[in-house]
């Protein structure tokens, strides 16, 4: 976790058409991430529509002066790059006195998809199933909390996908069997996060664990209908894919 007073540089990294792919972006970034190190206590990243698909960049500095390095040595990794204000919402992670936990995880979320956008072994589909069932058991407890998530991911994604269920339907399968057939390895959780939010009230966990899942898939660079089939499978899995012990109670 941060120190008090954490610096934080916000940056917005825009493309021109036709733009880099997801793997591309993310390789351009990392090549500055690994070199200003040393800089940074911590990372993360989202891919956001507003004005216009972009990168959002959030990186936290242990320095002014490491800050200003980083800022310097990013503006080459994008045509087009703007400097923007911190501003998280905390509003969706139960308030200010959680959110630097959740940081801490969106860190260990960014360099999961990065690494995932590098291999070639591990396709994004696969991967956020993977992924999913982590964050969603790891974090969420009680079987109350279970019944009402698993629920709420299976209303959204059949709801996303209604237009082409039969397709959608074949689609999941497909992943299913997949993610049971190759398993793989998984998203980390930071040391202590489940037991630290284990105090949070169980009703405002299950949400702001709903809402990193989902920006978790985003950092996958998957769409909205893709991070639909990423639920669904998920949910109708009942065997066991390597390193993952959470699909047994799928």
């Amino acid at each position: 976790m941060e120190p008090d007073g954490a610096l934080w540089l916000a940056l917005h990294l825009r493309w021109p058409h036709p733009r880099p792919t997801h793997r591309a972006q993310a390789d351009a970034i990392r090549a500055v991430l690994d070199h200003r190190a040393p800089d940074i206590w911590h990372w993360h990243h989202l891919w956001h529509a507003d004005g216009g698909l972009h990168l959002r960049l959030r990186l936290c500095c242990r320095s002014a002066a490491g800050l200003e390095r980083t800022w310097e040595a990013l503006q080459a990794a994008a045509p087009h790059i703007e400097r923007v204000a911190y501003r998280p919402d905390t509003w969706k992670f139960s308030g200010p006195r959680w959110m630097p936990l959740f940081e801490q995880l969106f860190h260990y979320s960014s360099e999961r998809a990065f690494d995932v956008l590098a291999s070639e072994r591990h396709p994004a589909l696969c991967s956020a199933v993977l992924d999913v069932a982590q964050l969603f058991f790891g974090l969420c407890p009680s079987v109350q909390e279970r019944t009402e998530g698993l629920h709420a991911l299976t209303i959204y994604g059949t709801a996303r996908l209604l237009p082409r269920a039969q397709e959608a339907q074949r689609t999941v399968y497909a992943l299913t069997n997949a993610v049971r057939n190759r398993g793989g390895d998984v998203l980390a959780l930071p040391p202590g996060l489940p037991a630290a939010l284990a105090r949070m009230p169980a009703p405002n966990r299950l949400g702001a664990t709903l809402q990193v899942m989902h920006l978790h898939t985003n950092r996958l660079g998957l769409s909205l209908d893709e991070e639909a089939l990423v639920y669904l499978a998920a949910t109708r899995l009942d065997g066991q894919p390597a390193h993952n012990p959470h699909f047994g109670r799928l």
